[in-house]
């Protein structure tokens, strides 16, 4: 058919109304037959992940979290962290296609998977100081109300003072020493033999 629109006298063959007729079926035959061809199952697309048909091509596309190579063919994995969009208020933890939040030692996770809280160890009970529990981020630590200092086992507390922290029993006048302390008598009278009364 083309053949014959073509052909001499072409003022007589290609100019003819049926000519453009003919010429308007062909271009749709040819658009159906290359346009309506899934070009991903005609060739070797050669897609890591997915090949998409466009009208007469194809083109590939990658996984969520995943990013297309310069190639055009193959994906690698977006590091959901490393654009710092992630929110995560102390680490954040590339997954395949997404990421997670982590806390540092002696904090936990809240509800929100973003925001971490100091775990308040104190408040598991065991701790056994004598005055007050202190939590930290990895355990906790005794502290002594003001008047008082720490012992060496770190739990218990003495009064720096003694004579205000002990009910000493001194008749007269108590004073304190370093870790210890003593009764006294006023002038003229003696101490006991018992350290606390006075004659």
């Amino acid at each position: 058919s083309l053949r014959a629109m073509a052909s001499p006298p072409l003022e007589e063959h290609v100019f003819l109304v049926e000519s453009f007729e003919l010429i308007q079926q062909f271009g749709k035959q040819f658009q159906d037959k290359l346009c309506g061809v899934d070009m991903c199952v005609v060739q070797e697309h050669g897609c890591q992940h997915s090949c998409v048909s466009t009208p007469g091509s194809f083109h590939c596309e990658c996984n969520p979290g995943y990013r297309l190579n310069a190639d055009g063919k193959t994906c690698s994995p977006i590091d959901m962290c490393a654009d710092g969009r992630h929110g995560c208020q102390h680490q954040c933890v590339s997954a395949r296609g997404s990421y997670s939040c982590r806390c540092r030692p002696g904090y936990y996770l809240n509800q929100d998977k973003r925001s971490c809280t100091m775990i308040d160890y104190c408040s598991f009970g065991n701790h056994s100081c004598q005055h007050e529990c202190v939590s930290i981020p990895n355990g906790h630590y005794c502290r002594c109300r003001s008047g008082f200092t720490l012992q060496p086992d770190s739990r218990s507390c003495r009064a720096t003072d003694l004579c205000n922290g002990v009910d000493h029993g001194c008749e007269f006048k108590c004073v304190s020493t370093d870790g210890s302390y003593h009764c006294v008598c006023p002038e003229g009278q003696q101490l006991q033999a018992d350290g606390k009364a006075c004659s």
